[in-house]
């Protein structure tokens, strides 16, 4: 079994084993970058009381890891239905990657850690609590069966990448207090054939819908400015509604394809 970790210092390097379930040996009071990445049978991670550090990127591509399970001693981490939260329950930082169907933020998480979501294949839904201003860069990153999704009232920013690959979504709701969506936010999204731009959004990024599924968009007079490249080979696009007169950076690629 000790074969299998590499522990350096009480932190955890890495895991080269296969088994589904594996337990940190006790007395590991960190886990480091990567430390188990593509580990493809595992199913289940069991976190001892020891450990107080956790990289954010420590648990990237277990396509079929279920759940986490964490001493109820930890004085740092927890884990609630095989969801890995810091112990005071304001920050999610690990959804496991194999669980499947829809997930309800708890109410008092107010920080995501990165990656948090990254690779979650199964995950269809996502509600979220009115705790945010963002949803951060990268943060849905190919959760490819992803199919609908609210975002909270008082988000103003969509960041970039937010959405990326999300192949499935073909339901998302903005805010009437968006203000801008970044670069390549919903980029191969090949399912969102239609989406309400609000009131109030005034920047639309580069390539935000690149290759998306959309076959027509309306841009609300508030929007002064659509990035170059915005809708790039969106091949179902026929119709680009402006309703606003003042748009600045209107550029012959805004819509190429």
């Amino acid at each position: 079994m000790g074969e299998k970790f590499k522990i350096e210092n009480e932190i955890l390097y890495s895991y080269s084993g296969d088994d589904e379930i594996v337990a940190i040996p006790k007395g590991v009071i960190g886990i480091f970058s990567g430390a188990f990445n593509y580990c493809e049978n595992l199913r289940q991670i069991i976190i001892p009381k020891e450990v107080i550090s956790i990289y954010h990127d420590a648990f990237n591509c277990i396509f079929n890891l279920e759940s986490f399970e964490v001493d109820k001693e930890n004085p740092q981490y927890k884990s609630i239905d095989g969801v890995l939260y810091f112990k005071d329950m304001d920050k999610l930082v690990c959804y496991p990657h194999g669980k499947k169907g829809k997930f309800v933020l708890p109410k008092s998480i107010k920080i995501i850690k990165p990656m948090a979501f990254h690779n979650c294949k199964y995950l269809t839904e996502v509600i979220m609590p009115p705790n945010f201003t963002t949803i951060q860069s990268n943060l849905f990153y190919y959760c490819s069966s992803l199919q609908k999704f609210t975002v909270p009232k008082g988000v103003v920013s969509i960041e970039d990448g937010a959405f990326s690959l999300c192949s499935s979504l073909n339901e998302i709701t903005l805010p009437e207090g968006l203000r801008s969506i970044g670069k390549k936010s919903f980029i191969w999204c090949t399912s969102l054939k239609t989406i309400k731009l609000p009131e109030g959004l005034t920047t639309i990024s580069n390539g935000a819908f690149n290759c998306s599924g959309l076959k027509s968009i309306t841009i609300p007079d508030s929007v002064v400015s659509v990035e170059p490249e915005a809708f790039f080979n969106c091949t179902n696009l026929k119709h680009i509604y402006y309703h606003g007169e003042d748009l600045i950076n209107q550029t012959e690629n805004i819509l190429q394809h």
